[in-house]
């Protein structure tokens, strides 16, 4: 289903034109492609009304399948309760048979202030996000998992206190990054994994304190700048193109 929430798509042209120095456009387009290193919701349905919701994919919020019902329903249903001849025979071998009436599970956690919230699975306190799970105290978030204190992040899977970022992992403090992981404290880097104070870098590894930046080497700005052109016109071209980009942080530097 598409997103009826248009700061969503809004959002989508800036954080790529930040991360790209181009706006793509039609986020769902490239769905797939964000979604790729990242646990999408899963879409369940009440077994009260049949409402779709959404949660997590982990299997505590999955696994009560046929048993699940939305917070909303919860309420009601919590007021349902055992007889007490019911009581009397319940064992542990018995306990399925007799517990049924009851046994309904809500995999639905959402609370504090929250608005435009399409397709997410666990929220608290976040406005205009789509297609994700854990989001916390964030905001313009899409197709991400666990954006917390974030704005403006796609693709993401857990990203802390990060804004403008695309298709990063596991990292703190970033901006404007693309394909960065396992990092923190970095802006306007891509294709660089556990880094610490990077500026203006690119295909870094294991590296800290660098400024334009290539593969750990210092490059200078002119030359960082001319290289990084070459690069993001490449990945224009392939994104506008395919939708998807074949290359990420985790399979750059592998053997194809």
């Amino acid at each position: 289903m598409a997103s009826h929430d248009p700061e969503i798509e809004k959002a989508f042209a800036s954080v790529t034109k930040s991360c790209l120095g181009k706006s793509l456009s039609t986020h769902e387009q490239y769905e797939k492609w964000l979604l790729q290193h990242v646990r999408p919701p899963v879409a369940q349905k009440s077994a009260v009304s049949g409402q779709i919701m959404y949660v997590p994919s982990y299997s505590y919020y999955t696994e009560p399948g046929k048993r699940a019902i939305t917070l909303e329903e919860s309420v009601e249903e919590g007021k349902k309760m055992l007889g007490e001849a019911d009581l009397s025979h319940l064992s542990l071998s018995s306990a399925s048979s007799i517990l049924s009436p009851i046994k309904l599970y809500s995999p639905e956690v959402k609370f504090g202030t929250l608005s435009f919230i399409e397709e997410c699975g666990v929220y608290f306190w976040s406005t205009h996000c789509y297609r994700g799970t854990w989001i916390g105290h964030a905001k313009y978030c899409a197709y991400c998992m666990w954006p917390r204190n974030s704005e403006y992040c796609f693709g993401c899977d857990f990203a802390f206190s990060c804004k403008s970022c695309l298709k990063c992992y596991h990292s703190v403090e970033l901006s404007r990054c693309f394909e960065v992981s396992h990092s923190n404290s970095c802006s306007d880097c891509l294709f660089c994994h556990n880094c610490e104070n990077l500026t203006d870098c690119m295909f870094c590894f294991n590296a800290k304190g660098l400024r334009y930046a290539i593969g750990n080497v210092v490059v200078g700005e002119a030359e960082y700048r001319r290289i990084k052109k070459m690069v993001l016109d490449d990945v224009l071209r392939r994104l506008e193109k395919d939708k998807k980009l074949e290359w990420s942080i985790f399979t750059i530097g592998c053997k194809r």
